[in-house]
């Protein structure tokens, strides 16, 4: 009986020790395709300043991978209508209005776009625009996770490409706490038998 009772203590220790799970990241990537009205400037591919994305007919093309797998093509998604302030090739830095920038309901999948990184404008016909960016990635079931998005136009064209990015996280020891009070426990019974 006493040895039952140190059994079911140290078991509440470990589990106790353990700590409560933690939701995995968002890994994969998706690609968006929609189309999107620019303003600002003289309203071209080379010097607009604002983007407004329209919110209907914007799906989904490919398919997802990763946390995104279960995404299928022609998924409809919706996106903000804020107009989004990008400003002129060369600017960089936080975006106000856009969280969230996309939402997709399977999966319930949502992204906020929180920072541009790169904004660059190709003169080469056909003339191209690129922003690149940071955000944060939403699903249900998934911790949020840091992610990264590109954004092209070329023409009347707006392709919106979404990868997250992952990083490793380091194990706080409780890999190593909960290998020792196993051997302990195992060290302990040994003894008793």
């Amino acid at each position: 009986m006493y040895l039952i009772k140190k059994l079911s203590l140290a078991l509440a220790l470990v589990a106790l020790l353990a700590g409560k799970s933690q939701a995995v990241p968002i890994t994969g990537q998706i690609t968006l395709n929609g189309g999107a009205v620019i303003s600002g400037g003289s309203a071209t591919i080379g010097t607009f300043t604002t983007l407004t994305m329209q919110s209907s007919g914007i799906v989904a093309f490919g398919g997802g991978s990763g946390s995104y797998a279960s995404i299928t093509a022609l998924t409809p998604v919706t996106f903000t209508t804020n107009a989004l302030v990008v400003g002129a090739p060369g600017t960089t830095g936080a975006i106000g209005n856009a969280s969230p920038f996309y939402t997709i309901s399977v999966g319930g999948f949502s992204f906020d776009l929180t920072a541009i990184i790169s904004n660059v404008y190709n003169a080469v016909s056909p003339a191209t625009r690129t922003l690149n960016g940071t955000g944060m990635l939403h699903g249900t079931g998934f911790q949020d996770t840091v992610g990264t998005w590109q954004l092209s136009t070329s023409g009347t064209d707006t392709t919106l490409g979404f990868v997250s990015t992952t990083e490793s996280v380091p194990d706080t020891g409780s890999t190593v706490t909960l290998l020792g009070m196993g051997l302990l426990g195992l060290a302990a019974l040994r003894r008793k038998l």
